[in-house]
């Protein structure tokens, strides 16, 4: 596989309250993006991006990655599958990028996952460490179902917890009605899943009692893990209305079961119409941020899923993301109306004034991903970055946002 070294010119300035503005590349449809420290508290950039077409689902994007070595930003790219999930975490100070390509080979459903290595003590470089294979032919998915899976988890144990949703195509008469009088559009349900497999990678799969049905979708969705509970969130709207609501489930890894949803847009008030979502395990806490109707909601709930009140935290705002730094919240948010991210910061549970760090406008940011990729190092510096929008186009600037909390 192919791999190209390159220098990445970026525009270097002092943005709003003298944070640090870095346009780290420009021009391409960006599909996914997110900044992630290494062990020395160095940022590293992680982005998808795509020009191709949209019909050849065998395709090669670009997964490019951007490092700071004195005082200038080196990228490296490769090619990686178009239809692909893609994330990084820190593997015990070495930073790891997961690939999940997915798909069908011969009518069955496969997931392949390679793990890249990302090295640059030297020479920024993807290297090549580990591949697995997952045998899906225990799990009983329905007949013509599509399966997308959002994530996959390395646990210390030598399991893997992977989680997503699949889609249920349905053919019976009242459904081929629907189908025909919506347009085309009727005809399936979502089911979100867990599954689990030890080091054979046989895969064993769970669906959670929540199914989706009637036109509707999940549109975003987030997830926590902690202990021994995988926790996941959801958005659900029903095409062509603006009737939507949010659920969270547990799924037990132990014990391999999920419990019974919980309605969590019945704590808000009627009428409210749900989007974005950000969820944060912290010790034996959930935080919440939620998009509803273009404000910003915050509330947290126990392991057992026993709410406080939603709080309304910020006005004309969305695309929340949370971040825990000590014994503080971090919440970045965009300005829907005047445009920009901001921040504020919550302490012995108060919130903080907003602190503005950038006027640009978002550009398309997609269902699956969060707008704003955010991490706070040891020393209280925030590392932001986003997709900022070029003159009303899909296609944009990567931009990656440095400077301190106080």
């Amino acid at each position: 596989m192919g791999i190209l070294l390159a220098m990445v010119f970026v525009s270097v300035c002092a943005d709003i309250h003298g944070n640090e503005y870095n346009q780290l590349d420009s021009g391409e449809r960006c599909y996914y993006w997110q900044v992630i420290l290494d062990a020395n508290d160095d940022p590293l950039v992680l982005a998808k991006f795509g020009l191709g077409d949209y019909t050849k689902l065998d395709e090669k994007w670009t997964l490019k990655a951007y490092a700071k070595s004195k005082g200038k930003w080196n990228s490296v790219q490769t090619q990686i599958p178009k239809e692909c999930s893609l994330w990084a975490v820190n593997a015990g100070g070495r930073i790891n990028t997961y690939v999940l390509e997915q798909g069908e080979r011969k009518g069955d459903y496969f997931a392949d996952m390679t793990i890249y290595e990302i090295s640059h003590e030297e020479n920024l470089a993807f290297r090549k460490v580990k591949k697995f294979i997952f045998d899906f032919n225990d799990c009983k998915f329905p007949h013509e179902s599509y399966r997308r899976m959002e994530r996959v988890i390395l646990r210390d144990d030598g399991q893997s917890v992977m989680f997503g949703e699949y889609v249920h195509s349905r053919s019976d008469p009242l459904t081929l009605l629907g189908r025909l009088m919506s347009g085309g559009h009727g005809g399936y349900s979502y089911v979100p899943f867990a599954a689990t497999a030890g080091k054979s990678n046989i895969v064993s799969c769970r669906a959670c009692p929540d199914k989706i049905v009637n036109n509707q979708n999940i549109v975003n969705s987030d997830f926590g893990l902690s202990d021994s509970r995988l926790y996941y969130m959801w958005v659900k709207t029903r095409e062509y209305t603006d009737d939507s609501s949010v659920h969270i489930s547990s799924y037990d890894l132990n014990q391999k079961f999920w419990r019974k949803p919980v309605n969590v847009s019945e704590l808000f008030d009627a009428g409210l119409y749900f989007e974005r979502l950000s969820l944060l395990c912290y010790n034996d806490t959930i935080f919440y941020a939620c998009e509803a109707s273009g404000d910003v909601y915050f509330m947290t709930s126990n392991l057992n899923l026993d709410f406080t009140r939603p709080e309304l935290v910020a006005k004309s705002a969305g695309f929340p993301t949370l971040v825990s730094w000590k014994n503080k919240l971090v919440l970045f948010m965009y300005d829907n109306q005047d445009k920009g991210i901001f921040m504020k910061i919550r302490d012995h549970e108060n919130w903080g004034i907003s602190k503005y760090l950038s006027k640009d406008d978002l550009g398309y940011v997609f269902p699956s991903q969060h707008a704003i990729s955010a991490v706070i190092d040891s020393k209280g510096f925030f590392h932001v970055v986003y997709h900022g929008q070029i003159n009303n186009h899909f296609d944009g600037k990567l931009v990656y946002i440095y400077g301190s909390l106080e």
